[in-house]
């Protein structure tokens, strides 16, 4: 079993700070010296009322800062550097094209790609995410934040983006912080179920250069 021990912050009212709520999180522990307030976290992330956050600014922020990031997501960043919102167009179900077309800002979001694909500390995998990565990661001192399409979990057809940060994972169970709606601490999901999600999510692991956070395994 492998569990962490994280302070849990939920989303706020307007139901689009998930993304925040679970870097806020992770910062509680890889920085406990530091206080992040949302708007803080607003600013790092690059939110506008409204509109769905992106991680790609808060990449940079890390690699800026002191931390060491990994993302794994079948999305190809770097086509999408290249070819813009015309790869997002091929890649992504229609319903997802156009949730995305209108509540983010995919102009903007490819000129930071641009600056990402190209930063050293934050290291693009081109690959599906998968639950013995997962492990293997959080065993080694790393944070876990991922992008799901929480209907999936739900069981519900509409597309609905959603950020969370793994508490632990034992032989039956994935466990992690849900800020919500509803916000839920160590929400529990089998590991097939969450294996399937995870594999069309994307992963995002962060660690801190000079004291990796070091998980209970057992």
């Amino acid at each position: 079993m492998i569990k962490l021990k994280i302070p849990f912050y939920p989303n706020l009212k307007d139901d689009l700070h998930c993304f925040q709520a679970s870097l806020k999180m992770a910062l509680s522990v890889l920085a406990p010296s530091t206080q992040y307030s949302y708007a803080t976290l607003d600013s790092i992330t690059g939110h506008k009322r409204g509109r769905v956050t992106w991680d790609i600014k808060t990449l940079l922020w890390l690699a800026e800062h002191g931390f060491y990031v990994k993302k794994v997501s079948i999305l190809d960043y770097r086509a999408f550097a290249k070819l813009g919102a015309r790869y997002l167009k091929y890649y992504w179900r229609p319903d997802v094209y156009e949730f995305q077309k209108s509540f983010s800002d995919l102009h903007r979001e490819r000129w930071r790609v641009e600056k990402l694909v190209k930063t050293k500390n934050v290291e693009l995998i081109n690959k599906r995410p998968t639950l013995a990565m997962l492990e293997k990661h959080l065993a080694s001192g790393w944070l876990a934040i991922i992008h799901i399409d929480v209907s999936r979990f739900d069981r519900t057809k509409k597309y609905s983006p959603h950020s969370i940060i793994i508490t632990a994972i034992n032989s039956a169970s994935v466990f992690f912080h849900d800020p919500g709606f509803p916000a839920e601490i160590n929400r529990r999901v089998g590991r097939k179920r969450f294996s399937e999600v995870l594999s069309d999510g994307e992963l995002i692991l962060i660690r801190a250069f000079k004291r990796p956070y070091r998980a209970a395994v057992f």
